[in-house]
């Protein structure tokens, strides 16, 4: 794990799982499926596609990407990954700017 990821992976271990994790409809699907490496970093391939599909499917989504924005806090999108709440790195970034203007 390199000093980028260990700061990604102590954000989201500080904070307690929700309650409303266990209605995810990713129970039980390979987390890898979320966080499956793409060339870009940016475009989900077809791994990260199957992911989207079942986040839009999902009672919680709002909550998960809620989540992820409040555990990655003001760090650089070279920071963050996998799919959260339906949206890509790239995506919750461009969100996150979006936010504080």
């Amino acid at each position: 794990m390199n000093v980028g990821e260990a700061g990604h992976y102590y954000r989201f271990t500080r904070f307690r799982s929700p309650d409303w994790m266990v209605d995810a409809a990713c129970v039980g699907v390979d987390p890898d499926l979320w966080f499956a490496p793409t060339e870009s970093g940016f475009v989900p391939d077809a791994e990260g596609r199957k992911a989207q599909a079942i986040c839009m499917g999902c009672p919680v989504a709002r909550q998960c990407l809620k989540y992820a924005l409040q555990a990655e806090g003001g760090v650089s999108a070279s920071y963050r990954f996998g799919i959260y709440g339906g949206l890509t790195a790239a995506a919750r970034t461009r969100l996150a700017r979006r936010a504080v203007r």
